[in-house]
């Protein structure tokens, strides 16, 4: 075989097994929402009061998750509520799975209890 077959067929051997390694992921197949919540009328945690001003403090600043950010738009509670529908919003910031969010200065364990009540409670628009 002649040196340049050779290089050819190991870079081609080596293109294919990178890319068997590649896999597509659609966010909302592996994070269906879940159902909807029966009822928010027993609500102990509410957005407007307890969960936005968290939201503002910790992600919607910096220019991160601010309107025309780098990153989704968090401020109001639609955007919020589509990462909380598909899960990414616990995954994120309660499972800090795959992603430890926010980024610099993490949630204290009052404000990540008050989240994990609301996503407890249905994460109403309250």
């Amino acid at each position: 075989m002649r040196p340049h077959s050779l290089v050819f067929c190991l870079f081609a051997g080596f293109v294919m097994l990178t890319l068997q390694q590649c896999e597509y992921e659609n966010i909302e197949e592996r994070y269906p929402p879940p159902p909807p919540p029966s009822s928010c009328d027993s609500a102990t945690v509410f957005y407007k009061a307890d969960i936005e001003p968290i939201i503002d403090a910790s992600c919607a600043i910096s220019g991160c998750h601010n309107q025309g950010g780098p990153q989704p738009a968090l401020v109001n509670y639609q955007q919020v509520k589509f990462y909380v529908d598909n899960g990414l919003f616990e995954s994120w910031v309660i499972d800090q799975i795959p992603y430890a969010m926010p980024i610099g200065t993490p949630l204290t364990s009052e404000e990540l209890q008050k989240i994990g009540t609301w996503l407890d409670e249905g994460a109403c628009d309250n």
